[in-house]
């Protein structure tokens, strides 16, 4: 699994660049610990494993880190531009979104009844990658 060996490059090689992101690289140890702060946050969400989440993040780096641990935990992913693009797909079994809050206001999901949201709060993620 892709995870497990971010994990074990985290712990052998820890300052290796894992992703390049607009000229700014972050290392493995950071990838990881910011995967599980993804992990941590979402566990107690009672995730049924084997539905999907849709990820609806701008943010190519969070949108990864989310995607990462979601399947990590058992969910089918699927990351979307916009709103509209999952409505098109017709996806069944959709367990919730999951947005982060600084760019909930901009997704307007509130009049939305594709699933539940989860919104991931500002810095759970940053905190991880630093």
């Amino acid at each position: 699994m892709l995870l497990e060996r971010i994990y074990e490059w985290a712990r052998s090689q820890p300052n290796k660049t894992a992703v390049v992101l607009e000229d700014a690289a972050i290392n493995y140890a950071s990838f990881s610990r910011a995967i599980d702060a993804a992990r941590r946050f979402l566990k107690p969400h009672a995730l049924p494993a084997g539905r999907t989440a849709i990820v609806y993040v701008n943010s190519p780096l969070d949108a990864w880190i989310l995607l990462l641990a979601l399947r990590s935990l058992g969910l089918n992913t699927i990351c979307i531009n916009t709103i509209e693009e999952a409505e098109e797909l017709k996806l069944r079994n959709v367990a919730f979104v999951v947005v982060t809050q600084s760019e909930l206001s901009s997704h307007k999901l509130e009049a939305r009844a594709l699933a539940d949201i989860i919104t991931v709060p500002s810095g759970t993620i940053a905190k991880g990658s630093r």
